[in-house]
């Protein structure tokens, strides 16, 4: 087990608190762009409930807010110095409620649509991580899908030797199949899993989705206009 994982929530939650200033120094920068036009490829819409888990100060927060215009967002944080930031700076942000959780204790009213985590399981603690994907469970429906993004591990262990400093207070090397095992035991099934270059090449960031593990139906046949779309994308781009 990492070390990090024997962090108090009180120390956790201490250290974000101290982290307001730095995030409200930085704004929208092109991760939160990232996430948010991948969120839209993903079919996100006007009208969508989505619950966003570690919203810190709410910057990406916001950008969802405009994206589901006529629907609504749950932003939770540990922090309660970011969650009262984040009331204050997106005050016109009217779609949007606001919730001081680790996670541990949230009940969702209704379920979700979307439920987001935006470059925050690898600062949850892993064995943490059965129980918050049993807790995103019992928050969706049929058809919620569930986005993450998270550095690369292999960017997070050279950070680990060579610039400790960069690391937040829970910092930890996500591997694809630690976290599948504990996707797919809650209930959910791997929708596409990737990794890609934002900053740093090869790679410095995955990502992937998950929708709800529902019984088996039958594949459903390509119209041929989207098969003949789909044969030239593969012959002029491989």
């Amino acid at each position: 087990m990492d070390a990090t994982n024997s962090k108090s929530k009180e120390e956790i939650e201490s250290y974000y608190d101290q982290y307001v200033q730095r995030q409200s120094q930085v704004g929208v920068n092109a991760r939160h762009r990232s996430i948010i036009s991948f969120l839209k490829k993903q079919g996100m819409g006007s009208g969508h409930r989505v619950l966003e888990v570690g919203c810190g100060i709410g910057t990406l927060t916001s950008l969802i807010a405009k994206q589901v215009s006529n629907g609504s967002v749950v932003a939770c944080d540990i922090s309660p110095d970011s969650i009262e930031f984040a009331q204050k700076f997106w005050s016109k942000a009217t779609n949007v409620h606001w919730q001081v959780t680790d996670m541990s204790d949230f009940r969702a009213e209704q379920p979700f649509d979307y439920i987001v985590l935006p470059d925050v399981l690898e600062h949850i603690p892993v064995d943490q991580h059965p129980k918050l994907f049993q807790t995103l469970k019992t928050a969706s429906h049929d058809h919620t899908l569930v986005v993450a993004h998270f550095p690369h591990p292999k960017g997070t262990e050279w950070s680990r030797v060579h610039r400790p400093e960069k690391l937040q207070i829970v910092d930890q090397c996500l591997r694809a199949d630690e976290l599948m095992v504990n996707a797919y035991a809650a209930g959910f099934n791997l929708n596409c899993f990737e990794s890609y270059s934002l900053w740093e090449e090869p790679y410095d960031y995955q990502r992937f989705v998950l929708s709800v593990n529902r019984p088996a139906e039958g594949q459903r046949v390509k119209s041929k206009l989207r098969r003949f779309f789909t044969e030239k994308r593969l012959t002029y781009f491989g």
